[in-house]
């Protein structure tokens, strides 16, 4: 008996100390701000409605508790209205960027096409150019030629 009471104290002992640690050896939900069991917060803030509704006197600490419970609730219906409505517009944002970007996208693209078009133009007249200076050149050589001619027959 002396060993298994031993055991049992034992075990006691390591309950104890792991919930003044923090172990998680029993998941017990809490309030964070109250280290209250959820289960009895529950309860009580329903019990406490109840005297509410029943016109009984309640302390100033249980006055207190409900009031912010309840402002609690509503800045976390809050919370939950906003992301709700932010669940909605941030796709329709996405998608009128990116539309957005289409549309300029497109609209540069056509620019490029409508610069590189004279460009591509203009390299084609210079080649035009080009070759219309290599028949001048041509052409100038043959009318000097012609004119050495005439100038020979003229000195003889």
């Amino acid at each position: 008996m002396n060993r298994f009471m031993a055991d049992t104290r034992i075990k006691s002992e390591e309950l104890a100390t792991s919930r003044k640690t923090g172990d998680s050896t029993f998941d017990v939900k809490k309030d964070d701000t109250t280290n209250i069991d959820e289960d009895i917060e529950s309860e009580s803030i329903s019990e406490k409605n109840e005297q509410i509704q029943e016109g009984k006197n309640l302390t100033p600490f249980e006055i207190s508790r409900t009031k912010y419970w309840n402002s609690e609730k509503k800045k976390n219906d809050a919370k939950t209205a906003v992301l709700n409505v932010l669940k909605y517009l941030i796709p329709i944002f996405v998608s009128l960027v990116v539309g957005l970007l289409a549309i300029f996208g497109g609209i540069w693209v056509y620019k490029l096409n409508n610069i590189a078009e004279p460009i591509g133009g203009i390299k084609v007249e210079i080649q035009y150019i080009k070759e219309n200076i290599a028949d001048t050149k041509a052409q100038i050589q043959k009318l000097q030629d012609k004119l050495d001619q005439i100038e020979r027959s003229k000195v003889k």
